[in-house]
């Protein structure tokens, strides 16, 4: 009773109803997704961009699923995606304003004219046809095969880009140590811009780490190989058994734990099972009885 009392979960039935609704749905946005870019191109400012967002896994989250370990919780992954802090921080909001700055002042640079060509345009929401759970929405395009993606920290504010790539945390492994002009694979960043070319159908990013100070910037080409298999089938995984439970019978919003799926829980299972019989504490209670019982027999 009251307020906060823990319903039971949907019967089988009808959460199989919402599935193929929801599957309907999501069929639909594919079928209009060049319509949904196009009025999207507002993105954080526009309503639909948001409320698509919610029932989709973006790329900025992509690197994050894909990096899971199997024995991870998917619970605080799913509360972070669709239920994130309705304040936003000042981190959030300075990197929201500062792109649009750091934006023109990219098409501006002369080094990068006789690639741009053309001005950066703005873009919206692009959802992928095959797969329209995911979605990704870049900084910008660029001719007709380029798009653009910035970064820019507050953490960096006062510093050069080259500073803040040696200083910062979150910013140190971006790029590959031995080549600083290539994007370090393992990160999180570089999962999300394959996820915007692989989904926008476009060849290559501009990659840049603004600050007010200077630009790091660097060409990243589409690997489609990578997206098909490092990426995809994790991703697609966890939206069907991770997320989309939670979006059509959410437990958060009856105060229960969120669901981890039988793949998880299987290998928790398994990791468990292997450091008990790897642990030398394992039999020793049997051990113990063994060594009472041949005590016995010596007395």
């Amino acid at each position: 009773y009251g307020p906060h009392s823990q319903k039971p979960d949907l019967p089988p039935h009808v959460f199989e109803q919402l599935q193929q609704h929801h599957a309907e749905k999501l069929l639909e946005n594919a079928n209009n997704r060049g319509e949904i870019e196009c009025q999207t191109r507002d993105q954080s400012d526009c309503e639909l961009w948001q409320s698509l967002r919610h029932e989709m896994l973006t790329a900025s989250n992509f690197g994050i699923v894909c990096r899971m370990r199997p024995t991870t919780s998917c619970a605080a992954t799913v509360k972070n995606i669709l239920f994130p802090p309705s304040i936003e921080t000042a981190a959030m909001k300075y990197g929201r304003d500062m792109k649009e700055i750091a934006r023109k002042e990219l098409a501006a640079r002369k080094e990068l004219a006789a690639k741009l060509k053309k001005d950066i345009k703005p873009c919206g929401l692009f959802i992928d046809y095959e797969n329209p759970c995911l979605s990704a929405s870049p900084n910008g395009l660029i001719d007709e095969d380029g798009l653009v993606e910035i970064k820019c920290s507050l953490s960096a504010e006062n510093l050069t880009a080259e500073d803040a790539l040696q200083k910062l945390p979150q910013l140190k492994t971006v790029f590959d140590k031995k080549n600083p002009d290539t994007m370090n694979r393992k990160h999180r960043f570089f999962y999300q811009v394959q996820g915007q070319l692989n989904i926008a159908r476009r060849e290559y990013c501009i990659f840049a780490v603004w600050t007010p100070k200077s630009c790091k910037i660097v060409r990243v080409s589409r690997d489609a190989v990578f997206w098909k298999n490092e990426m995809l089938p994790l991703l697609t995984r966890f939206y069907y058994e991770c997320m989309l439970p939670e979006i059509l019978d959410s437990r958060h919003n009856r105060h229960m734990p969120i669901r981890n799926p039988k793949y998880v829980t299987e290998a928790i299972q398994a990791k468990n099972a292997c450091t008990k019989r790897n642990s030398p504490y394992r039999d020793i209670s049997t051990d113990i009885v063994q060594m009472n019982l041949l005590n016995s027999r010596v007395q």
